[in-house]
């Protein structure tokens, strides 16, 4: 019989008791807390069979019931935190050197001489002689060769040659001379760099020839397959040039190419743009003002001569190049010069006109007779047939020709901003249809305006900036100083509705005919983020100053633009004389004026109204865009008109949107600053 509040516990029991608490201390500390130290030694000391465990005191000794559970679920826990360590070490080591691949330094002897054998060329220096100007680094693959010459005693650059030894009567070699003056900019840079040239540029082209002669390796020559597509180009760019000469008659032939660039084929260059290769230029920003004489105090594009503007700036381009890829999942290159006939330009159907997504492969929808050239096989060398397989045939047993494993790809520069569903139709169309896992769900508005450092901003971000604007139709200022003041404009962008979209940079294709057919999307999008952008250039997506904003000449390039087309318009005059249209001429501080700006997506053409205040009245102003950028459909709300009068007007904001592409020039056109 036992006292009451005496314990009848045994020692043995005591002892199971006190084991489990302590491992479930410890278990508790190894899982909630990460500290693994308390109660574990680094090698498991002591206790037979138990690893990680301190041994038990003396007293404590023997079997216990679920001890080996729980010491085991300790262990799993260790070894899983060293895991997740040796990851996080590894991941953290991958990206500094990731890092540290993205920067290529500076324009050194080292420098080349390092960046040419990372792209896969091989280097060598020639023997300094006596009394020569520098000395001379050969950079070479097997179908290219680039000298590059440093002058004596130091880094900087002489002379360049650009050579393709193999192909002497080739497009590459007759246009190496351009193709040199592109990779002497690159590594002798601007003036106002003083020496210190970052590699980057120079790395670029180098490695888009390192590509083009790598890939050669694989039995095919991706330079002589890339010229054949550029004299297709250049064929069909012919045949638009000739037709349309003899069609406009007094035009200009600069208006005549800058008309089938943005409207017709595009114009295929090499070495253009600061870059190397074949070029499809489909789309100038501003094109109106190409090659027209402008005052040098209204068109100062950034110091640019008098009479010209930035090609590179301006152009939007397709750079054709090669790149690997299955010849089972995707149709491979072809070497031909027969990509098109000689017949002449056929007239589009209304049904290609209506889609230009519809049959962009099919001969009897194309503008132009396209032709398919021969598929290019690569022929093996044979191997002798197994002996030892009595069963089998002789002749299976021979390789076969097949296709290389190489495909042509325009890559879009800049890259142009799409409503998700538009590039799918894209792919599609190209017969390279876009996976799941590659759509990411950014949206329009996001990618159109981005953060400062590049990524797409927040869907939910606010989209207001302040932007001064410089217009033929706004009452300036000026102060003591005779600097001009121009008009402020607070610009708010509204998306409807919120819509996915996609950033489209490269398009694989198996036919150029398949580029052509989709050039005239690529302008109508092109054309909207372009228009877009310029009102919202800051990159902090909110209220900004003038000086973060665009700069007042880059506004000047527009309002002359509308001047110069409202002057030319048959049948009217500038336009300045409409009471309707006209800003009166005011004086003072000029103040911020609201202007809404409405993006819809919903049908096949994206549509852009304006709403803002005019002379104590609301005025809405909307428009969509077309393919090959053109301006239809426009809807204005300004005063009472009779049809006629607004038709005018309808078409005279027509022509303000399509000559300026600027949309803070169309509010001060209307009167609204």
């Amino acid at each position: 019989m036992s006292r009451s509040g005496t314990n009848t516990s045994s020692p043995d029991s005591n002892g199971k008791l006190a084991t489990f608490a302590g491992l479930n201390s410890m278990l508790m500390q190894a899982v909630e807390g990460g500290n693994f130290k308390t109660g574990l030694t680094p090698a498991g000391m002591g206790t037979p069979g138990v690893e990680g465990v301190s041994p038990l005191p003396s007293h404590l000794g023997g079997p216990v019931a679920g001890a080996d559970e729980a010491v085991t679920a300790v262990n799993g826990a260790l070894k899983q935190q060293f895991r997740d360590q040796e990851e996080e070490r590894k991941l953290r080591l991958e990206n500094i050197v990731r890092l540290l691949g993205q920067r290529w330094g500076y324009v050194s002897r080292e420098g080349v001489t390092r960046s040419a054998r990372r792209v896969g060329l091989e280097c060598l220096w020639e023997d300094e002689m006596p009394g020569a100007e520098g000395r001379t680094l050969s950079i070479a693959g097997n179908s290219v060769l680039v000298d590059v010459m440093f002058l004596k005693g130091g880094d900087e650059v002489g002379n360049i040659h650009l050579g393709f030894p193999e192909r002497e009567d080739s497009e590459w070699s007759k246009s190496a001379e351009a193709g040199a003056e592109v990779l002497k900019r690159d590594l002798k840079g601007k003036e106002e760099e003083w020496g210190y040239v970052e590699l980057e540029p120079f790395v670029s082209n180098l490695e888009r020839l390192a590509s083009l002669d790598r890939l050669g390796m694989r039995g095919v020559n991706c330079f002589d397959a890339v010229e054949g597509v550029g004299g297709a180009l250049r064929k069909v760019w012919e045949l638009e040039t000739t037709k349309r000469t003899e069609e406009k008659g007094v035009a200009t032939q600069e208006d005549i190419e800058l008309d089938i660039t943005c409207r017709g084929s595009g114009k295929p260059t090499m070495h253009s743009g600061g870059r190397l290769g074949l070029a499809l230029q489909y789309w100038v920003e501003r094109r109106h003002l190409a090659g027209r004489k402008r005052k040098a105090d209204e068109m100062d594009i950034d110091g640019a001569p008098e009479g010209t503007i930035k090609e590179e700036a301006t152009a939007w381009s397709a750079t054709i190049e090669c790149e690997p890829s299955s010849a089972d999942l995707y149709p491979s290159i072809r070497v031909s010069n027969n990509w098109v006939t000689e017949a002449a330009e056929k007239p589009p159907t209304q049904q290609q006109q209506q889609d230009l997504f519809t049959n962009s492969n099919d001969n009897a929808d194309s503008p132009y007779t396209w032709q398919d050239p021969p598929p290019t096989l690569i022929q093996p060398s044979p191997s002798a047939p197994d002996a030892m397989n009595i069963d089998s045939d002789m002749n299976t047993l021979l390789p076969q020709a097949k296709p290389p494993d190489v495909r042509f790809v325009a890559r879009l520069r800049p890259p142009v901003l799409v409503p998700l569903q538009t590039a799918l139709n894209i792919y599609e169309s190209v017969g390279a249809p876009l996976t799941q896992d590659s759509i990411q769900p950014t949206t329009f508005d996001s990618l159109l305006l981005p953060n400062v450092d590049g990524t797409p901003s927040p869907s939910n971000t606010e989209r207001v900036a302040e932007r001064d604007i410089y217009s033929p139709f706004t009452a300036e200022t000026g102060n003591d100083d005779g600097e001009r003041k121009g008009k402020k404009h607070k610009y708010t962008l509204f998306t409807e509705p919120l819509s996915y979209a996609r950033n489209i940079e490269d398009i694989p294709f198996s036919h150029p005919r398949q580029i052509v057919a989709l050039l005239p999307v690529l302008r109508q999008w092109a054309f909207v983020g372009s228009i877009l952008r310029r009102c919202f250039s800051s990159p902090t997506l909110s209220q900004t100053s003038p000086e973060d904003g665009q700069s007042p000449t880059t506004d000047d390039d527009a309002s002359d633009s509308t001047e110069e087309e409202e002057a030319s318009t048959p049948g009217s005059s500038s336009g300045l004389d409409n009471d309707d249209l006209i800003l009166p001429a005011s004086t003072g501080k000029p103040q911020a004026k609201p202007i809404d700006i409405s993006l819809s997506l919903s049908t096949l053409s994206p549509r852009i109204s304006l709403t803002f205040e005019r002379k104590g009245e609301l005025v809405d102003v909307g428009f969509c865009v077309g393919p090959n950028a053109e301006v239809a459909e426009v809807d204005v709300s300004l005063g009472a008109a009779d049809g006629k009068k607004m038709e005018e007007r309808k078409e005279k904001v027509r022509r303000v949107v399509e000559m300026g592409e600027d949309l803070g020039v169309l509010v001060e056109w209307m009167g609204g600053g």
